[in-house]
């Protein structure tokens, strides 16, 4: 009995602990690609539909993001900061991209002369340039995007719960995104990307920026990550964090002892 009183007072100490250290939490900060996610048939229009199908044809699948980051790997950069999407290593010329370190003009045109001096078939260079054009084109690539449901649905829920949540994340211009989602946009407390504080996920600096710049500690903050490397690096920092899954983010946050 004495045993059994002890594990418990234990085990009430320790639920205690939990709820006192996540009472603490004041902000969330969401990585941008749980939010926004790229619609197929809204991209294809500026790829190419039968384009697409002549790239199949003649490389044996459609075009896809390993191809484009494979054929971009040598061109030339100023960045060495690599970092990663959908767990694949994006090539330099990209790094410079999302952290606006030139005018996109001068990348995408230093990236579509490298293509098109490559030994790639006509088809190849043709389809990769358009996706070029399409991602380096801040109007165009906002109009391939849409609102993740989920998503949306959390940060309101986090809102009215007296959480202050921020955007975060790789993404090259602020501006056009604001315009085109300002409805989705105009109710978080700030949004914080690598264009804007040419500071690139996942590193030490760019978390320490966000935190400086929204006057939050670690210890009053969760970082939700769209990868598992993300997540790990921002735990290597020292950082709360976790990796979205909208299938379980509720709960993942409940856990935390999140009030959601």
């Amino acid at each position: 009995m004495i045993k059994k009183y002890i594990v418990a007072c234990l085990l009430c100490i320790s639920t205690v602990i939990t709820s006192t250290k996540n009472s603490s939490i004041k902000a969330i900060f969401i990585d941008i690609e749980t939010l926004f996610e790229t619609h197929d048939m809204k991209a294809s229009k500026y790829i190419g539909k039968i384009d697409a199908l002549r790239y199949l044809k003649q490389v044996g699948h459609l075009p896809n993001q390993n191809d484009l980051f494979k054929n971009l790997t040598g061109v030339s950069a100023q960045s060495t900061l690599t970092t990663y999407n959908n767990k694949l290593v994006m090539p330099l010329i990209l790094s410079d991209w999302l952290l606006n370190v030139e005018p996109t003009t001068h990348l995408l045109k230093k990236s579509l002369l490298f293509i098109e001096k490559s030994r790639l078939s006509d088809i190849e260079k043709r389809v990769l340039s358009n996706i070029i054009k399409m991602m380096m084109d801040p109007a165009k690539l906002v109009d391939t995007q849409q609102v993740v449901s989920t998503t949306e649905k959390l940060i309101k829920l986090l809102i009215s719960n007296g959480y202050k949540v921020y955007l975060v994340g790789n993404w090259a211009h602020k501006n056009s995104l604001q315009k085109e989602f300002h409805k989705t946009l105009q109710s978080l407390h700030g949004i914080y990307l690598s264009g804007q504080l040419h500071l690139i996920k996942p590193y030490q600096e760019f978390y320490n920026t966000v935190l400086e710049k929204t006057a939050f500690d670690t210890n009053q903050s969760i970082w939700i990550e769209k990868e598992a490397y993300f997540t790990n690096k921002a735990k290597s920092y020292g950082l709360q964090a976790l990796t979205y899954n909208k299938h379980s983010i509720i709960q993942d946050l409940k856990a935390l002892q999140i009030k959601i």
